[in-house]
């Protein structure tokens, strides 16, 4: 199977492609963080972790990282 060749353009055009998702809100890029949170049971005898992937942007980072 014949390679691609990809000219100096093409490597250039691929580099400044932005390829984040951004807020419509704030415009800036979003993150995605894991955000664990340790909850105990009942009894107090056991501890679990309550594990959600959140979208961080400029907006809700205060609300998420108290």
């Amino acid at each position: 199977m014949a390679r691609k060749v990809s000219g100096f353009a093409d490597k250039l055009r691929k580099q400044m492609t932005d390829y984040t998702v951004h807020c419509p809100v704030c415009g800036e890029s979003i993150q995605f963080v894991k955000h664990i949170v340790s909850v105990t049971s009942k009894d107090g005898k056991s501890i679990r972790f309550k594990e959600k992937v959140e979208r961080v942007c400029k907006c809700n980072r205060q609300e998420i990282f108290k």
